[in-house]
């Protein structure tokens, strides 16, 4: 049984390739979750077993939810930010509309005015 547990232990180095984060990250979740002392010295690597790889992983992928979820609301703010920003411009566009359509208007009334001076 020993054995076993042995052959399906993990390298600090083997879990982090598996979550594609450096060594030190690893470390510094297995000191954060105080699993330092209780991990088997393997020459000069430790040999992390399941629970505590699984620990481990568990963390790595709160945080990851929490910085997904970051940056979703980064997103959209920035999303809410340029809606705004587009909306003020098409505003703008309008207003300038409304005067052109006015314009041409006063414009159609002066053309009128001078083709009836014309006829007579």
């Amino acid at each position: 049984m020993y054995l076993l547990r042995y052959i399906m232990a993990k390298t600090i180095k083997q879990i982090a390739d598996e979550l594609g984060v450096s060594k030190t990250a690893v470390r510094k979740k297995i000191e954060n979750l105080g699993l330092q002392s209780s991990l088997r010295k393997n020459g000069n690597q430790f040999a992390i077993e399941k629970e505590q790889e699984e620990l481990i992983k568990s963390t790595f992928s709160q945080n990851q939810t929490k910085t997904k979820n970051e940056n979703q609301v980064c997103e959209n703010r920035l999303l809410i930010d340029l809606v705004s920003t587009l909306q003020k411009e098409l505003d703008a566009k309008n207003e300038q509309l409304r005067k052109k359509d006015i314009q041409l208007a006063e414009k159609d009334k002066q053309i009128e005015v001078a083709q009836k001076l014309a006829d007579q």
